[in-house]
């Protein structure tokens, strides 16, 4: 049978030595996460990315056009 004893090691290892192991995985894996949204596209769409560029003259109407149809359709996929 299992005496106290090795119940209170089993504890003492799972408590002192695994939990800190999630606990900094878990804190490493959000903290990457906020990393990656704060160097993201700033917030803006693409639509938005694509309206910029067409005024800068950096693409042309159809292009725009072309991006502008494509987001649409992206945002209404999302939504279903």
């Amino acid at each position: 049978m299992i005496g106290t004893t090795k119940i209170m090691m089993i504890f003492v290892v799972i408590v002192l030595q695994i939990l800190p192991i999630i606990v900094i995985s878990y804190l490493v894996c959000k903290y990457l996460i906020n990393k990656n949204k704060a160097h993201g596209a700033e917030g803006k769409s693409a639509l938005d990315i694509a309206k910029e560029k067409y005024a800068k003259g950096e693409i042309t109407k159809k292009e725009k056009m072309i991006k502008h149809i494509i987001y649409v359709k992206s945002v209404k996929e999302k939504k279903v």
